[in-house]
């Protein structure tokens, strides 16, 4: 074995461990495993390999092995530690994970390995043998304590509550508050590759109607997602950002300003309003568009799982006829603005 080589489950082959140097091990009679033999056919490198569904073995080229056992479902990819046992179940726990690059250079890397060449991707070099996406600098560890302690922080620190109103009844279901090892596992099971750093949103598939942390409510999406689905009711305590304004006779009028609702680089003007109805109407309807602008640009991306993206859709309908309990204004706001 060599000193950074990494082993992975075959999918649908309990018997059979695929390492990053290219190798196959299956496992022996004594319990322990043994290396198979790399053979050829058709000019390509290939195992033979007995799934659990069939009867005699397959011939598997390394090309597909790779496919199946690091991309089954295009996602990302976790290391675990060296010294374990590859057939251990030890392998998903929450220890020096590490998110590699793109299929292409993990293709790359292993078949040079095999081959005795170097890779032709560039900035090879970490102690892994791969390189890691520059946004997953930290270890995936690392990440899931801090999201852990920040969600923690937010649903019992006292302090936390007072600074930011928005997590006044904010909770954290029972299992994870009370054992970690459950939100870590949640966090694995859970975790896909986006380029780009994921936050914990407990909002999006309750709707902001089940203000707590747990396996129902909680999903990773970007920060940007995140950020627009928190509650945004300005300072002045008017929702969707809207700015109350008087002009020279006094007059008011209500402004929703175009950085609530332009998307990417998007050039728009802030939208003018004579009364506080208005500009609420125009809220609903330019934050529901925006939510659908960046569902159909993720959708097409194909990094987010569908079930979040329809959760967003479904936020944006609901928006849109007013009904997203915390971004509408208060009964006081009303009043204040003389519509009650």
């Amino acid at each position: 074995m060599e000193y950074d080589e990494r082993f992975y489950s075959v999918p649908n082959a309990v018997d059979y461990a695929f390492s990053t140097y290219g190798r196959l091990f299956c496992k022996n009679n004594n319990g322990g495993f043994k290396k198979e033999k790399l053979e050829y056919f058709e000019g390509e490198e290939c195992y033979n390999i007995k799934f659990d569904d069939k009867a005699e073995k397959t011939v598997v080229s390394v090309k597909k092995l790779i496919a199946m056992v690091f991309y089954p479902n295009e996602k990302g990819i976790y290391l675990y530690n060296p010294s374990w046992n590859p057939f251990d179940n030890k392998r998903w726990k929450a220890e020096n994970f590490h998110v590699l690059k793109g299929k292409s250079d993990i293709v790359d890397a292993i078949q040079s390995k095999i081959e005795q060449k170097e890779p032709t991707y560039d900035d090879y070099s970490n102690e892994h043998g791969f390189t890691n996406q520059m946004e997953f600098s930290k270890s995936i560890n690392e990440k899931m304590h801090t999201h852990y302690w920040n969600m923690k922080s937010r649903a019992t620190n006292e302090g936390m509550k007072a600074s930011h109103p928005q997590y006044k009844d904010t909770k954290v279901c029972d299992d994870w508050l009370n054992n970690p090892d459950s939100f870590y596992q949640w966090f694995i099971d859970n975790l896909y590759f986006y380029p780009g750093e994921l936050a914990l949103d407990k909002d999006i598939l309750g709707f902001g109607e089940q203000n707590i942390y747990s396996p129902q409510y909680a999903c990773l999406v970007p920060t940007y997602i995140n950020n627009a689905f928190t509650c945004n009711d300005s300072k002045s305590g008017l929702c969707y950002c809207i700015r109350e304004k008087s002009r020279v006779n006094g007059e008011k009028y209500y402004i929703v300003p175009a950085a609530a609702f332009c998307f990417d680089e998007e050039k728009s003007k802030d939208y003018i309003c004579n009364s506080y109805i208005e500009a609420l109407q125009a809220g609903h309807s330019k934050r529901a568009n925006y939510i659908r602008k960046i569902v159909a640009k993720e959708r097409k991306a194909g990094f987010i799982p569908e079930k979040i993206l329809a959760a967003m859709e479904k936020w944006a309908n609901r928006c849109e006829l007013g009904l997203i309990k915390i971004w509408e204004p208060s009964e006081e706001v009303f009043k204040r603005m003389g519509v009650l």
